[in-house]
């Protein structure tokens, strides 16, 4: 600690006259006393956020009397001591420690006890300048104990200025371990009053389910019980600030409280405001006998003593848990929860950083523009507005006072679950609880047929004349009240952040349940949901949204056009934005328009690890790009690798603190260093890596970011296998030495869009019109595999059409659907020509003597790391591309390499191994006929090195080596 002798009382106060520095840390003569500078740091602080409150060294705090350094408190929070110590510091984590378990007077809940280290030069600084250096000094260490055991970050110190302390202190003073105990507790709260509910008079159940806009059924009773149970918490809230509000506990009775008197205290709140979190919980208990609500409060009570218990009442982070555990329909809608820690990696990431000018100003702030266009529970918008409060506050403005004024103009959301706008709202409001609000910019819109009229939701949007009139309820502080003429304009908006829906515009195939999903909810009608579908196709035609992406690429669409120039959008989306077919308008709108374009995704071993969303079960990436960018003749986005997801909020913000921070990030094209590692303390998180910006992305998802560098290496004409050197090659891709065969539709559709149907071929016969269909681990073991299906052609079927769909049958058949830890080929021959099908479509090669070449080529290694590299990482364990997206694969350009005599470069290998049993794809390295093969390929090539290393580091990915959710596939 800064010039204190840890086993005494400290003199008074006054300049303290130290011996020459040394080991200890301890300061020279003359340099500045701990008072001094501790003070200052407390005033500091102290200005940064306006609910602190913020001491040094005043009081005797502790029961044996010794004095933490600073102490910060905010109501309804944890208390925070920070202890300081002039670098290096070596004892100011033991100083820390040794503030758990001595009691502070006046203080229930410690939150958190920071250790920093101040930087030296900060010591021999004049009084009169202190502040200015302290303020610009980005020297400072420190680290956070949540408790005896857990230090965040476990290794080393996080380095910043003041400001970005304050910012460890802002999201310390709620421990996320108290968050989750919560959450348990209004879960099992939540479940205990649905199931009340749903034994209650039909006429009940049907005013409940009719005041949630839902269906009758147990997901609508969780949604009552949510609501309720917020609604509950909310009053523990504010009570004690109202003083026109009695508090919950004076209300109760044995443990209940009466309907009539807790009614009538949710009217004197809505006497107040508060109408979103209240009207709707009063009308729930209405139909309720007294009985029944005594049953409910019991609960509700019970809940609310948990969460009392803990250092935060603020429950904003408690909604999105709930509403993903309560809420079924978000399956049909592909509705899935952002976690706070994702919502603060990405809000971090999104929003201007503190030096942006536009935190120094309140009206500037009130003129700035953060959407969500699906806020679901609102847990990105509320992530976004704490970052703008800790920006806006440290530059010495009060967000608190502007509260009501943001919420009218600053923050917009949108969401078609009434209850998500309701929640959107609460989580809105509990960041300033006892500051009532008359507007917000929050509204639920229509999904459906209403009247004659179709509505879209927000993806109505993209129409630039858009008014949202009929189709909107906008949520305020006096209630709902339906928007009149409102819009969203072109151009309007600094950032948008979303986790929008993944799920398709319509099914294909025949047969599915929900032809439509993305308009399926709510018991919306088949019919309906056709117009919906078709509606939606025509509104997005010529935009970068697909149907095949699903509709999040219609929201990348929206914000495209609302975003200003020089805005921000930061989305959570399917990791196959960056390599899928149906995804290249997405990276054609951002590579040609957008600049700081920054792709996160996560190394896991799983696809729920890999996921920044709660459920989804496929990997994500974080999507973060500015709008507009000077014309760069080598435009680069930056690709970012986390070894893990945060845990926390405050990892969240740090991740992102280290991302943004990494500005020389190592190229793709720089050899086979791999990425700049990232860091955290001193412990690594990931790294990042700077790749061109153009249409076609290099996914980052991956352990080792020297494989893509390998890789990106070889596509251009070099196979490295060491950081130094390498073999030129002669590479080109599959679409520069052939066709790819017809769609499956177009061989075996309906109404004649195919002129064939499918069957098994029969024992002992030879189909007429063979084909390779589906993917078989148990018959496709080697490079020759057998057929496995037979097509006649269809009664009336044109001929032409007939003969145009054969002419495609090749030997040579490429696998866009390959399960690497259980099929054994990204390429297959088959012994007769034969018509490619669903997961097997034909290579048509321009020259038919390369067909055993390129099969050769995708068996091999190189072959198979060039393929993986290029195909989707959607599911752990699974390789997906399509038949436009196979044309770009590298591949070796075999006419550069010709055997003569009409034979291909590896025929003769094709030959010798074409029936030998290969091991799955992701067991390559241990493959005694892959590793032949792969010497056979290299001496063919001239090339005299090993590619063990590269097969190890290969098969060591993560997303190679793991199975898919599910996989039942023999091995």
């Amino acid at each position: 600690m800064i010039l204190k002798d840890r086993g005494r009382r400290k003199p008074a106060g006054g300049m303290v006259r130290m011996p020459a520095p040394g080991a200890t840390g301890r300061p020279s003569p003359g340099r500045l006393s701990e008072a001094i500078v501790n003070s200052k740091i407390a005033e500091l602080l102290d200005s940064m956020n306006p609910n602190w409150t913020v001491e040094a060294e005043r009081t005797q705090r502790t029961r044996s009397g010794h004095r933490p350094d600073i102490v910060l408190s905010e109501a309804g929070a944890g208390t925070v001591i920070i202890e300081t110590e002039y670098a290096p510091a070596r004892t100011v984590d033991q100083d820390a420690l040794s503030r758990f378990g001595v009691g502070l007077r006046g203080v229930s809940s410690l939150a958190a006890v920071v250790a920093l280290k101040v930087p030296r030069e900060i010591g021999d600084c004049a009084t009169r300048d202190l502040a200015g250096a302290l303020r610009g000094a980005q020297g400072f260490q420190y680290a956070a104990f949540f408790s005896e055991s857990h230090r965040f970050p476990e290794e080393g110190y996080l380095e910043g200025g003041i400001f970005d302390v304050a910012d460890l202190v802002r999201l310390s003073t709620t421990p996320s371990s108290e968050v989750e105990v919560c959450v348990e507790a209004m879960t099992e709260g939540v479940e205990g009053i649905s199931r009340i509910i749903a034994e209650q008079p039909e006429f009940a159940r049907a005013k409940i389910a009719s005041l949630l806009r839902q269906d009758p059924s147990p997901q609508t009773w969780r949604m009552a019980g949510l609501v309720l149970q917020n609604a509950m918490l909310f009053y523990e809230n504010i009570s004690g600030s109202e003083r026109s509000l009695v508090p919950s506990h004076e209300l109760q009775a044995l443990h209940r409280i009466e309907k009539s008197r807790l009614l009538g205290a949710w009217d004197s709140v809505l006497r107040i405001n508060y109408d979103p979190i209240f009207s709707v919980a009063r009308d729930i208990l209405s139909p309720l006998s007294s009985s029944t609500v005594g049953d409910i409060t019991s609960i509700m009570l019970g809940v609310n003593g948990v969460v009392a218990g803990k250092s935060m009442i603020r429950a904003g982070d408690l909604y999105g848990y709930l509403l993903q555990r309560t809420i079924f329909d978000r399956k049909k809608l592909a509705v899935f929860y952002t976690p706070p820690e994702s919502a603060a990696l990405l809000s971090t990431l999104a929003m201007p950083g503190r030096s942006s000018p536009v935190w120094g100003d309140p009206g500037s702030v009130r003129s700035f523009r953060v959407a969500d266009f699906t806020c679901g529970t609102g847990m990105l918008l509320a992530s976004a507005y704490r970052r703008m409060i800790s920006h806006h506050d440290a530059a010495g403005n009060n967000t608190r006072k502007s509260h009501p004024d943001i919420l009218k103009r600053v923050i917009v959301g949108y969401d078609v679950l009434p209850i998500a706008a309701h929640m959107t709202v609460s989580s809105l409001a509990s960041i300033f609880p006892r500051t009532t609000f008359r507007e917000t910019r929050i509204t639920h819109l229509r999904l459906g047929e209403h009247l004659g009229s179709y509505y879209l939701g927000s993806l109505s949007l993209i129409d630039p004349n858009h008014s949202i009139t009929r189709d909107g309820i906008r949520l305020t502080g006096a209630g709902e009240e339906a928007t009149s003429g409102t819009r969203i304009a072109d151009a309007s908006c600094d950032v948008i952040v979303m986790n929008p829906p993944f799920v398709r515009n319509t099914n294909h195939g025949g047969g599915r349940t929900d032809p439509y999903p993305a308009f399926s909810a709510f018991g919306i009608p088949v019919e309906v949901q056709r117009e919906l579908a078709r509606t939606n196709r025509e509104m997005f035609r010529g935009t970068c949204a697909h149907g095949h992406a699903g509709i999040a690429s219609n929201y990348v669409a929206i914000a495209d056009a609302k975003l200003k120039e020089g805005g921000t959008m930061g989305f959570i989306l399917p990791a196959t934005v960056a390599t899928g077919d149906s995804w290249k308008g997405v990276r054609a709108l951002i590579s040609a328009g957008y600049g700081g374009v920054t792709l996160v995704g996560i190394r896991s071993s799983n696809d729920a690890e890999s996921s920044f969303s709660a459920d989804t079960g496929m990997s994500e990436v974080m999507l973060v790009a500015k709008k507009g960018r000077a014309q760069a003749p080598d435009p680069r986005m930056r690709i970012v690798v986390l070894d893990r997801a945060p845990r926390t909020p405050v990892e969240g913000v740090e991740f992102g603190r280290s991302i943004l921070g990494c500005a020389g990030a190592r190229a793709l094209e720089d050899g086979l260093d791999g990425g700049t590692p990232l860091l955290l303390g001193s412990r690594r998180i990931g790294s990042a890596m700077s790749c061109p910006l153009g249409p076609d992305w290099y996914y980052g998802a991956v352990n080792d970011l020297s494989i893509l560098q390998c890789a990106w290496q070889l596509a251009h004409g070099r196979l490295m296998l060491s950081p130094v050197g390498g073999h030129a090659v002669h590479m080109t891709t599959v679409g520069h030495i052939a066709s790819i065969g017809p769609h499956a539709l177009d061989i075996i559709g309906d109404n004649m869009q195919g002129p064939f149907t499918r069957h098994k071929i029969r024992p002992g016969h030879a189909p007429r019109y063979p084909a390779l269909w589906g993917n078989d681990a148990a018959s496709q073991t080697s490079m020759e595999v057998p057929a496995d299906a037979q097509l006649s052609v269809k009664a009336g079927a044109d001929p032409g059409h007939r003969d145009g769909v054969w002419s495609s049958a090749t030997h040579a058949h490429i696998n866009i659907n390959p399960r690497y830890t259980s099929q054994r080929l990204c390429a297959a021959y088959t012994e007769r020509e034969s018509v490619g099908g669903s997961s097997w479509p034909s290579v048509i090669l321009h020259d038919k003597s390369h067909e055993k070449s390129l099969v050769v080529w995708f068996t091999s290694t190189p072959g198979i790391l060039s393929y993986w590299t290029a195909a989707g990482k959607q599911q752990q364990g699974r390789g997906r591309t399509s038949r436009t997206a196979a044309k770009k694969l590298p591949v070796l350009d075999f006419a550069r390499y010709g055997a003569g005599g009409g034979q291909g470069v590896f025929d003769r290998i094709y030959d010798r191994f074409r029936r030998d049993a290969l091991l799955p794809i992701n067991r390559l390295h241990e493959d005694p006929v892959r590793h032949k093969i792969d010497s056979a390929v290299m001496g063919a090539l001239g090339i005299d090195e090993c590619l063990d290393d590269l097969r190890s580091r290969l098969c060591s990915e993560p997303h190679m080596r793991s199975p898919a959710k599910g996989d039942k596939s023999p091995a």
